[in-house]
């Protein structure tokens, strides 16, 4: 059965108790609470949102962040949100960040499971093995194609054994957890939502070996004792550490923090164009590289390096996405009809008419946008974009940290502080180089590097928030082990991509989504154990 309430309709007295207390409703929050439920263990899920986004209320609040991430007025996929908000990776509201992201879904690779010490990092304390059959069951679930298809390889043996093209899948609709979706979470479990209710504490044991209680805010500042036998934290990677740092009341450090490694490890996908590829004449790209964009879903390729050359040459798994560059784009006039299109709907005839007759007066533009609106079947492709999509490696030093201000419920803020190891610069330009190399001598064509090389602190950010209190096979490595508990705190779990030890460079989602139903099947088990 399935109860949806906010905390401010209940009293400061009405005790609250559940088997597991998940904190975030988001893909991570939602994933551990079907596995639970499915089981028949009761779980209670804390929102800090409600149903819907208040836009002017509904952002969880940060001190921000010292780099800047995409342009809000290209993210035609948030275009549900005021532009002010299209940015803002904090969003408060039933369904977490799904209500944001732009629907690509992809796996990590097994080498990014590896101990690459040649990197500086050791690696996940679990390998592609033992996540593998949740990336199936949950690609199953939510109707994606995951499985790479022979055509691909057999693209590749051709090409060249040194190159491979991984692809993730795209959804033209990206999926949205909202209130509906708690169809699916109904099961022999009993699963409760309390909207609008801020975790502003952690309270722990006297030995600190547990978690007793959360202490939270209702909409009116009334505060409220939740306690559970386990208490699951899904709240993405600012908002996790930010609340362990600020729950300081018994340990100065924090909850977990004994070893200051909380916050630490801040990792994201850099991104950036960093050149064009201009393939030979005979080159024919494996299918995919051209996606139909008129199916719900499509796979969308891209290009790297193999993993036998990455490890033989010591660099990170970056990632190039060839975009297509149509020979009528070249000379298309986007500034002009850009206003156009502003003059039609203003219905300003004298100035949409004027804007008309100055792109007249250049045949090459015109004939650009006849060919744009007419256009049947494949285009000619004048070059390919090349677009890096970056493995950030893990740097200690880039991390998530508490500033003196508070938010409105007396929680300090965060800031974001990513620093880049003084390797990475020099890594990623010997894997654009190297790359060029190899698609040359395979005679599929040439890259050419743009004339002022961008530096790593010019590249815009994914918002995929990663590392800050990541997996590891001992304390002294990370904040969680191989099943997402807290190193000391057997009753405190972390499903977040917060865990993630290294990113590769897939969007995390589906990884998250897989590492949380594989944290909430772990949860079942311990508290089937735990009640017999």
């Amino acid at each position: 059965m399935i109860s949806i309430a906010a905390l401010h309709d209940l009293t400061s007295d009405t005790e609250i108790h559940a088997s597991v207390v998940i904190v975030g409703s988001g893909f991570a929050g939602q994933e551990v609470a079907r596995a639970l439920v499915e089981k028949g263990i009761d779980t209670l899920i804390l929102e800090a949102g409600g149903p819907n986004m208040d836009q002017s209320a509904g952002i969880a609040e940060t001190a921000g962040s010292e780099k800047t991430s995409t342009n809000p007025k290209t993210m035609k996929f948030n275009k549900h949100l005021s532009p002010e908000l299209r940015n803002n990776v904090q969003v408060q509201q039933f369904g977490g960040l799904s209500t944001l992201w732009s629907g690509k879904w992809k796996a990590l690779e097994p080498c990014d499971f590896y101990n690459r010490e040649d990197l500086g990092h050791a690696g996940w304390p679990i390998d592609y093995a033992d996540i593998e059959p949740f990336y199936r069951g949950v690609a199953k679930d939510f109707g994606l194609d995951i499985q790479r298809p022979s055509s691909y390889r057999n693209e590749e043996a051709k090409v060249s054994s040194d190159l491979k093209f991984p692809f993730h899948i795209e959804e033209k609709n990206p999926t949205r957890l909202n209130s509906s979706s708690l169809e699916v979470l109904d099961g022999p479990g009993n699963l409760d939502v309390l909207f609008n209710s801020f975790v502003v504490n952690i309270t722990q044991s006297d030995d600190l070996g547990s978690v007793t209680t959360l202490q939270v805010k209702d909409k009116t500042g009334v505060m409220h004792n939740i306690s559970a036998e386990h208490f699951v934290l899904a709240i993405g990677g600012i908002q996790i550490p930010r609340l362990l740092l600020a729950s300081n009341k018994q340990s100065p450090n924090g909850v977990g923090n004994t070893n200051d490694l909380v916050g630490r490890y801040f990792m994201d996908h850099p991104k950036t164009k960093v050149g064009r590829f201009i393939p030979s004449g005979e080159t024919v790209l494996p299918n995919g590289f051209h996606p139909d964009k008129t199916s719900d879903q499509f796979q969308q390729l891209s290009i790297s390096l193999s993993n036998t050359v990455l490890e033989h040459d010591g660099l990170p798994n970056h990632n190039a996405y060839l975009w297509p560059v149509y020979g009528h784009s070249l000379n298309y006039p986007h500034d002009e009809m850009q206003s156009l299109k502003a003059e039609i709907k203003k219905r300003n005839v004298v100035a949409m008419f004027s804007s008309i007759f100055r792109m007249a007066m250049h045949p090459k533009k015109v004939g650009a946008v006849l060919q744009n609106i007419l256009k049947k079947g494949p285009l000619p492709i004048s070059h390919y974009s090349l677009m890096m999509y970056l493995e950030q490696l893990p740097n200690p030093e880039s991390r998530v940290l508490l500033v003196d201000t508070q938010d409105q419920n007396g929680v300090p803020r965060a800031q974001v502080k990513q620093q880049f190891l003084p390797s990475e610069e020099r890594l990623l330009w010997r894997f654009v180089e190297k790359l060029g190399r190899v698609i040359q001598e395979a005679g599929l064509g040439k890259i050419e590097i743009e004339n002022v090389k961008p530096t790593l602190d010019e590249f815009s950010g994914a918002n995929h928030f990663m590392g800050t209190t990541r997996m590891s096979t001992d304390p002294d490595g990370g904040v969680v082990d191989a099943n997402c508990t807290v190193w000391g705190i057997d009753n405190l779990h972390i499903a977040s991509a917060s865990v993630f030890p290294t990113g590769g460079n897939a969007n995390p989602t589906l990884s998250l989504v897989a590492l949380s139903r594989r944290l909430g099947h772990h949860l079942a088990e311990l508290c089937s154990v735990q009640e017999n």
